[in-house]
């Protein structure tokens, strides 16, 4: 299952033109490899336990995110589980390792096949939880080829997520918290394949969350208008800016 996975990351990698980029997993920029979020992590924001860390405001930013009522941080929580868990499985129907049904929620849908799929021990030596999402995702909804014309089902279009991501957002909303979401659970989910590496210490209070990766989306489209359609899976767009912008023994 895993060999199948990496295959999928190859097909992102060719979309993308970045083929040469592909790694042993495990290859870093000199350190260990930084993920967002276990399983542990993950599951905490999906049901709304997630303890809010107070007492470090490093920014005005961070500040909004403490002065947060518990029910504002319960949304953002939500926001932000269903944003990972989208950006996982988005990039596993970019790379053909998962087919998702019409109408798929990340929440209502995708959320308890993850959950039994764990639960299930199967995966109980995977701990980064894009991962987890990767092999739950492969072994329940696995791939079918589509007919000729037939857009695969996608969580985020290119279009959904320029809007979900707009800098109108201000830093403790849902929308922001989905879009963090989204870009952690690419980014995670490609450094569990090996094929991008974030530098050490890169965490969103670090400065490499939406605050960091969202310009160079922007960039992109901006420099490639053509090649991302609106309906083109926004997985193919984050990839892309995180191949280039944090390659693996680079």
């Amino acid at each position: 299952m895993r060999a199948k996975l990496v295959f999928a990351l190859v097909f992102v990698l060719v979309f993308s033109g970045s083929a040469g980029a592909v790694v042993d997993v495990g290859a870093t920029n000199g350190s260990a490899i930084v993920f967002y979020r276990n399983n542990a992590t993950l599951e905490q924001s999906c049901q709304g336990t997630l303890p809010r860390v107070t007492g470090q405001t490093v920014s005005a930013a961070i500040a909004q995110l403490e002065a947060l009522t518990p029910a504002q941080w319960a949304i953002a929580q939500d926001a932000l589980c269903r944003g990972y868990v989208a950006g996982a499985a988005d990039l596993q129907v970019a790379g053909g390792a998962t087919t998702l049904p019409i109408g798929v929620t990340a929440r209502g849908v995708l959320w308890p096949l993850i959950t039994q799929y764990e639960a299930a021990d199967t995966a109980a030596s995977v701990d980064v939880a894009a991962g987890l999402i990767a092999l739950a995702l492969a072994n329940t909804l696995p791939f079918v080829s589509e007919p000729p014309g037939i857009v695969p089902v996608t969580l985020q279009t290119v279009s959904s997520f320029v809007s979900t991501c707009s800098a109108s957002y201000p830093f403790a909303s849902a929308p922001y918290a989905y879009c963090n979401g989204y870009i952690e659970g690419e980014v995670d989910a490609m450094q569990w394949l090996g094929g991008s590496c974030m530098p050490p210490g890169a965490t969103v209070r670090g400065g490499y969350g939406v605050p960091a990766i969202l310009p160079l989306i922007r960039n992109e489209l901006a420099a490639h208008p053509a090649k991302w359609t609106p309906n083109t899976n926004a997985a193919y767009l984050v990839s892309t800016v995180l191949l280039s912008a944090y390659p693996c023994g680079g």
